[in-house]
């Protein structure tokens, strides 16, 4: 038989080996990506939750700018600041709604405080605190050091950036 005279045969497709590895380069570059992802979404919630106490902080001043006093815990300041939900309790909010809890208000002469705290949508509690001091002592929120602190783990601790 003469081989030359034959039809030539055509590959019609890859081999299973192929397929395989295609799927398996696939997989890997998945499992590399997903936790990628899922950690960037839960910086981006706690980040929310960061800017939307600093608005309410803002909203705040703006208060004790015009009274000369922190507003009271449980405060309503939604006329001031609409785009906050104001709560008399922590709230853990599971829906879009951004609920900010005035947790600590002192107004003692011209040492005061005020700390507001916020849930993000991963469950963690942010505070911030501003604190006014012109005594020199320890403040009535526990802070020696007049200015912006902040926390991540509820007001436990404090720092001067998250």
């Amino acid at each position: 038989m003469n081989r030359a005279r034959l039809p030539a045969r055509a590959d019609a497709g890859f081999t299973l080996i192929e397929l395989m590895v295609v799927v398996l380069i696939i997989a890997i570059l998945m499992a590399v990506a997903i936790p990628t992802f899922l950690g960037a979404r839960e910086r981006a919630m706690d980040r929310a939750a960061h800017s939307n106490l600093r608005t309410a902080l803002l909203a705040a001043k703006a208060e004790y700018t015009g009274n000369q006093f922190w507003p009271p815990v449980g405060a309503d300041l939604s006329a001031v600041e609409t785009s906050l939900v104001w709560k008399a309790v922590p709230v853990v909010a599971s829906d879009a709604s951004v609920v900010v809890h005035i947790a600590n208000s002192r107004n003692k002469g011209a040492d005061s405080c005020l700390e507001l705290r916020n849930f993000s949508r991963t469950g963690r509690n942010f505070a911030i605190m501003d604190v006014v001091l012109t005594s020199g002592a320890a403040g009535p929120c526990g802070v020696a050091t007049p200015g912006t602190w902040f926390s991540s783990d509820g007001g436990a601790t404090w720092q001067r950036s998250w």
